[in-house]
């Protein structure tokens, strides 16, 4: 369900037996956006490997590429929706931006039903913003040579000790999550690309 979850929030693919950066309660609630504007309508989500290309084609045609709906809503969330919708999976979602840093933000994305999850998010060109790179904020890139943020508790497995999640506790801790799982070049994180085709 993970793998495909971060396929309807517009990430790069996520590896099995991968632990996200997830929270007990919204953290970006009333956070500070930095103004952050995207095109509403039908947004495309390709992998690296995808060659397709999104203007030519549409959800209609069998491809590689992934299609939603963007909308904005009264306050100030984003409403992600799949199309077509899937019966299996949710109708769609809101996500929550705040600014990590100079055109890199954090999204806290809340599927109904599932744990809250969060990605590291590169905007492109000028607002309304038409391209986005994303990425989901796992644990190891928490992790990779250093502790995890401050505001980060991790849940070792009782068996061996490893890291089996991590949960942030304060938005702080979420706006350094992204700022390290995008790197200190938010055009060189690992991610999906998120690009606007039409209204």
């Amino acid at each position: 369900m993970l793998r495909r979850l971060a396929v309807l929030i517009a990430m790069a693919a996520l590896l099995p037996g991968c632990a996200l950066l997830t929270a007990e309660a919204p953290l970006l609630e009333g956070a500070d956006d930095g103004g952050f504007v995207a095109r509403e309508g039908l947004w495309a989500v390709r992998d690296p490997e995808c060659r397709a290309k999104p203007k030519r084609e549409g959800p209609d045609t069998e491809s590689c590429l992934d299609w939603f709906r963007v909308s904005r809503e009264a306050d100030g969330a984003w409403r992600v929706s799949p199309d077509p919708p899937e019966a299996d999976e949710p109708t769609s979602f809101r996500v929550r931006i705040a600014v990590a840093g100079e055109r890199l933000y954090a999204a806290e994305a809340s599927p109904e039903g599932e744990p809250l999850l969060y990605l590291a998010v590169g905007a492109r060109g000028r607002a309304p913003y038409r391209r986005l790179r994303l990425r989901i904020i796992d644990c190891e890139a928490l992790l990779a040579g250093d502790e995890p943020p401050e505001g980060v508790r991790l849940k070792l497995r009782d068996s061996d000790g490893s890291v089996e999640g991590c949960i942030a506790e304060t938005p702080a801790a979420v706006l350094e999550a992204a700022r390290r799982a995008a790197g200190e070049d938010p055009k060189e994180f690992e991610r999906a690309r998120f690009e606007w085709v039409r209204e």
